[in-house]
Order: structure tokens, then sequence, then C-alpha cells
């Protein structure tokens, strides 16, 4: 009995960190940890380090730009990537 309820717990957690991922991006800054909703449902950049990032990479994941420039984060897209182009393919205002 006792194997089925660590198997269930295990279930359930698994299942929990499974949602979890494919609902939000984890974003590692400077600062800590940023957590913010996925703009699509997917398991892409989950877990994302931006520490050292440069408008290439910022272009190469337009979701995640986006998805912090519309929660409150817009100071981790940095100004010099906005300006390049991604603020028009991102409809940043």
């Amino acid at each position: 009995m006792r194997r089925i309820i660590w198997l269930v717990m295990g279930v359930v957690v698994g299942g929990a960190c499974v949602w979890g991922g494919l609902q939000y991006h984890i974003v590692r800054t400077r600062d800590g940890f940023t957590y913010v909703p996925k703009q699509r449902t997917s398991l892409a950049d989950t877990y994302v380090d931006v520490r050292e990032w440069g408008p290439m990479d910022w272009m190469r994941h337009p979701d995640l730009a986006l998805s912090l420039s519309q929660n409150g984060h817009k100071d981790l897209v940095n100004e010099h990537t906005l300006e390049t182009g991604l603020k028009d393919k991102l409809r940043i205002r």
C-alpha cells in the first residue's frame, strides 16, 4: 500500500512540474529568478538564463521577449534590441 501512495504522489508531482513547464518561463536574471506566463503552451524556453544575452539572442526567442515585455519586465529586454527591429516584430509600444 505504501508503494502505491508513493507512486500516486510521484505522478501528481511530476504532472504538476510538466504543467508548470508548459505554462511558465523561468528566467534567470542578474537579480534572481523571474516567472512569467508563456504566450503559447509548449516546453520551449521553460528555463532560460538571460544574464549574458545580446540582441541576437533575443531575436531567436521572440516569444520569451514578448512575454517579458507584456508582464512588466521590459527592462530585461535591452533597449538596443528594441531599437533594432524586435520592437516592430513584437508589437511593443
